[in-house]
């Protein structure tokens, strides 16, 4: 079964990332180990290779999703990192989405996951919070024209294996039918 997720679904859950995200920043630049920033390198690594050799949706979502988890993860604050579990199929649907519906995404998101991390590293709170806001949320906040009529789907069960198709036949068929699935 296809739940389509709305703009208001998206904008509710953008700003509870903006609400949680900076704590969890704030957290990791005070309480990060080594072995979390190593962690976090790590993704950001992967997703620039990835992307020289041609990522896909799926592949960015997943490298998005894990690294905000470990930003999480290092805050070391639990009531905050249940939190994050709780919303974190939400968002890997709207990160699958938005890879599908804005291929831009490739253009920033190593440099963008990169300057969190650095500040993170640095243990730089206001710069951290600063950088995390991302392309998504700039063209969320500025009522970017291709996401008034976004539709974002989601599986009830398992984002991650989109029924019928990969999530490009899927936001195409949403799409054909008007993003009319709620």
């Amino acid at each position: 079964m296809l739940r389509a997720y709305l703009l208001e679904d998206l904008e509710e859950l953008y700003s509870l990332q903006r609400a949680l995200e900076p704590l969890a920043i704030r957290c990791a630049c005070r309480k990060a180990t080594p072995e979390d920033l190593a962690a976090m390198q790590a993704v950001v690594d992967r997703m620039a290779e990835y992307i020289a050799r041609g990522i896909t949706e799926q592949e960015a979502a997943d490298l998005d999703l894990r690294f905000h988890g470990l930003i999480y993860r290092a805050s070391r604050h639990q009531r905050l990192l249940r939190i994050w579990a709780t919303l974190r199929h939400q968002i890997y649907v709207f990160l699958l989405s938005r890879n599908v519906a804005d291929p831009d995404f490739r253009d920033w998101a190593v440099r963008g996951h990169q300057e969190i991390l650095d500040a993170i590293r640095a243990g730089d709170e206001e710069r951290g919070v600063r950088n995390h806001g991302g392309a998504l949320g700039a063209r969320l906040c500025s009522g970017a024209p291709q996401l008034r009529a976004w539709p974002i789907v989601a599986l009830c069960k398992d984002a991650g294996s989109v029924a019928g198709g990969d999530a490009r036949s899927i936001y195409a068929r949403i799409t054909s039918l008007g993003g009319g699935m709620r």
